[in-house]
């Protein structure tokens, strides 16, 4: 459940409430990531991405599932990608999380399909 007032987000997960000033953070859709594979479509995410991140920073990402994946290069993308940031100056921490994704509080943007799992990639070593 999601309710707005004030400028304020109260979100209820039937345990926590936890109540985020509009003003702290944004939450976004990354759309059509399929098209990666084209240097101009590339260039033009990269540009928006770093334009996002420049004052705020990823604290959470979902991948809606009614996106689905498509191979670029042989690697699975996501075509649709919800992220929500943080503004860095209230002391956003750089290092990655080890949650899992989708975490607890996720669910389906899709209810009769199952959830698209993230997994970091491995740098090999050697």
């Amino acid at each position: 459940m999601e309710t707005f007032t004030n400028r304020r987000s109260t979100v209820a997960d039937g345990s926590a409430l936890i109540a985020i000033l509009f003003d702290e953070v944004r939450n976004r859709a990354l759309h059509g990531l399929s098209g990666l594979g084209d240097p101009w479509f590339y260039a033009s995410a990269l540009r928006a991405v770093r334009t996002l991140t420049r004052h705020h920073a990823p604290v959470h990402l979902h991948a809606n599932n009614y996106g689905g994946m498509t191979l670029v290069g042989g690697v699975p993308v996501l075509n649709l990608l919800e992220i929500s940031l943080l503004r860095r100056d209230l002391g956003v921490s750089n290092t990655a999380s080890g949650e899992a994704i989708p975490g607890r509080l996720d669910r389906p943007n899709h209810p009769l399909l199952p959830d698209l799992v993230l997994t970091a990639f491995a740098e090999e070593s050697g």
